[in-house]
C-alpha cells in the first residue's frame, strides 16, 4: 500500500489509506503532462497554502518535502527551465543561511544550484510545477493560474 502524506507535518503516515497527495520521486514522475507537483516544506505558511489551495480544488498531486528529499542539480535545472527563472532568483534571501554564508557572494548559474542542492532551505517556496510549467506560489494566485491552464 502506498503511503499517505500529512501535509500538516510533512511527514509520512503508514496507517492512512493513498490519498491524492502522494511522494513520488520516481525518475520521470515529475515531468507528466498534467501531474502537478508541489514542492512542499510544511513549517511555511504560504506552502501549506498551496497545498490547501490543491486540496480545496480537488487537484491530483504529488508532495515532495524537498528538505527531507532534495532535488537533484538535474531536478533544479529543469525546475529552473520550467520557471523561466535564473537560479539566483529562486534563492531565499531571508533565510539566515543565506545572510551568513551567501549574501554579496557572486554565483555563477551552476554555483547557485550547487548551493540550492546542498542547502535545500535556500530554495524559495512553495513550487508547484504542472506539466512544462512552474510558478512559485507568491502570491497564492499564481497557483490557482497554473492549475486552471488546460
Amino acid at each position: 500500500m502506498e503511503n499517505a502524506v500529512d501535509p500538516s507535518v510533512g511527514k509520512v503516515k503508514d496507517d492512512e489509506p493513498p490519498s491524492t497527495a502522494t511522494v513520488d520521486r520516481r525518475p520521470g514522475a515529475l515531468s507528466g503532462p498534467t501531474t502537478v507537483t508541489i514542492f512542499h516544506h510544511a513549517a511555511c505558511s504560504k506552502s501549506n497554502c498551496a497545498l490547501d489551495l490543491l486540496h480545496a480544488n480537488g487537484t491530483d498531486h504529488r508532495v515532495v518535502d524537498y528538505l527531507a528529499q532534495p532535488p537533484t542539480v538535474e531536478e533544479l535545472t529543469a525546475l529552473l527551465a520550467k520557471l523561466r527563472i535564473p537560479a539566483e532568483q529562486l534563492v531565499r534571501r531571508s533565510e539566515d543561511l543565506y545572510k551568513q554564508r551567501f549574501e554579496g557572494r557572486d554565483l555563477d548559474e551552476q554555483g547557485w544550484i550547487q548551493a540550492m542542492h546542498e542547502h535545500p532551505i535556500l530554495i524559495e517556496r512553495p513550487i508547484v510545477v504542472k506539466g512544462g510549467k512552474a510558478v512559485i506560489g507568491r502570491p497564492i494566485e499564481r497557483v490557482l493560474e497554473l492549475i486552471n491552464k488546460q
